[in-house]
């Protein structure tokens, strides 16, 4: 799945449990602020970053959800 979009970042959120921008940013090891500047749409989602969103869904079997 591409993560292109503030919404998908949010449906990642969802998927992994993770109430806070900061438990999404702790996950990605990045600052909450980058999280925040990809959710108002500031900043884009790193080719990077989509890769490592999708891994983590893959590690807690979450993939298939989102």
């Amino acid at each position: 799945m591409k993560i292109e979009t503030p919404e998908d970042v949010r449906k990642v959120q969802k998927a992994l449990g993770l109430g806070t921008q900061a438990e999404l940013a702790d996950a990605c090891g990045i600052t909450p602020n980058l999280v925040c500047q990809w959710l108002s749409g500031k900043r884009k989602i790193s080719k990077s970053y989509s890769i490592l969103m999708n891994l983590l869904l893959q590690r807690m079997g979450k993939h298939e959800g989102v």
